[in-house]
């Protein structure tokens, strides 16, 4: 019997030179994906000073969702 290891991989929203975007990493390389325009950047260490991580898009995605559920934003901030 053989067995298969998954590896898990994270994304996260990003901001390059003011430009939204997704962070990711592939086969060990690091890539920003504009998805208003398709463009994917590989990143590299010069970018450090322009680059903003903003967070895990998983963890904002299903905050957004559970927000929504709930009735608003407003609302659910402040009853937490």
């Amino acid at each position: 019997m053989q067995t298969t290891t998954q590896t898990t991989s994270k994304t996260f929203y990003a901001t390059l030179y003011g430009t939204s975007g997704l962070l990711g990493k592939v086969n060990g390389t690091i890539y920003f994906f504009r998805p208003d325009d398709g463009a994917v950047i590989e990143y590299v260490p010069a970018m450090a000073t322009d680059m903003v991580v903003l967070g895990e898009a998983a963890v904002a995605d299903e905050q957004q969702i559970q927000d929504k559920v709930r009735g608003n934003y407003a609302k659910s901030a402040c009853s937490r």
